[in-house]
């Protein structure tokens, strides 16, 4: 299973729950960090069409790296 940290947020526990998604430690669960994509131009919580294809490049290579 591949997890995704948050891109962004706002919010008192945005860093929070950023932590706790990076601290994930369980068996056949990798995490990808999503913070620094591309956002939408109007949005602070939505990824834009590039950051997508990126992340969807980062979690693929997650995914082949498990055994």
């Amino acid at each position: 299973m591949v997890n995704m940290a948050l891109a962004s947020g706002i919010g008192a526990y945005f860093d929070i729950i950023r932590e706790i998604q990076l601290a994930i430690k369980l068996p056949n669960v990798l995490t990808v960090d999503a913070k620094g994509l591309q956002l939408l131009n109007d949005s602070p919580f939505y990824l834009s069409t590039p950051g997508q294809v990126r992340l969807g490049k980062m979690m693929a290579d997650v995914f082949l790296y498990f055994d």
